[in-house]
């Protein structure tokens, strides 16, 4: 991730990447690295993290499910 800011945080909180400063093309190339070189289990792992997360914090059904059960606790 070289976007800082909240898609850094969502990144970060997913568990599913890193950051690396945009100005900083010497860790971009060690970052990248070191992916290429993590056994493919782990990056499995890590996309399923941030599959999981944007399931769980951006899918409108999900939301919608999340919003629906909120209005009823305020009804009550």
């Amino acid at each position: 991730m070289v976007i800082d800011g909240v898609s850094r945080k969502l990144v970060e909180d997913a568990g599913c990447g890193v950051y690396v400063e945009p100005e900083n093309p010497e860790t971009f190339a060690k970052i990248v690295v070191e992916y290429a070189d993590k056994p493919l289990k782990e990056l499995h792992r890590m996309g399923d993290l941030g599959y999981k997360f944007a399931k769980q914090n951006f899918d409108r059904y999900v939301l919608a499910k999340k919003y629906i059960k909120k209005l009823a606790t305020l009804n009550q």
